[in-house]
């Protein structure tokens, strides 16, 4: 994107995300571990959000981790819900309530997609 967006968020699956909080840069600093590092605003890296998610864990072929970083801003994602969630009067039976509920989801809208990368087997 010739440095026009430049990457705030960083998703990991999980055994990946708990290595980089646990493991430290030196033994000198142990509260330095190298999550604190990425997201320092010192760095140039740019991050300010590493977290790690379930499902990111074997989501390539074979056993292949992957991992997502992206410019998380509405210019770049947005999320469109053209329903949003409705609860339906409550119907009782027996000794329960039954509360019917509908919501629809459009999907994710990428609208730079240079902006977002997905790396496998890390």
């Amino acid at each position: 994107t010739k440095r026009i967006h430049k990457a705030n968020t960083l998703l990991l699956p999980i055994d990946q995300y708990e290595y980089i909080q646990r493991t430290t840069i030196s033994p000198t600093f142990p509260m330095n571990t190298i999550l604190r590092f990425m997201t320092d605003p010192l760095n140039k890296f740019g991050l300010t959000t590493i977290e790690g998610v379930p499902e990111l864990a074997g989501a390539h072929s074979g056993p292949a981790d992957m991992m997502v970083v992206y410019e998380n801003t509405p210019e770049v994602l947005q999320f469109r819900i053209p329903m949003e969630l409705r609860a339906m009067p409550p119907e009782q039976r027996g000794l329960e309530f039954l509360i019917n509920m509908e919501a629809e989801c459009a999907g994710l809208v990428v609208r730079y997609p240079l902006a977002c990368d997905f790396t496998y087997g890390i």
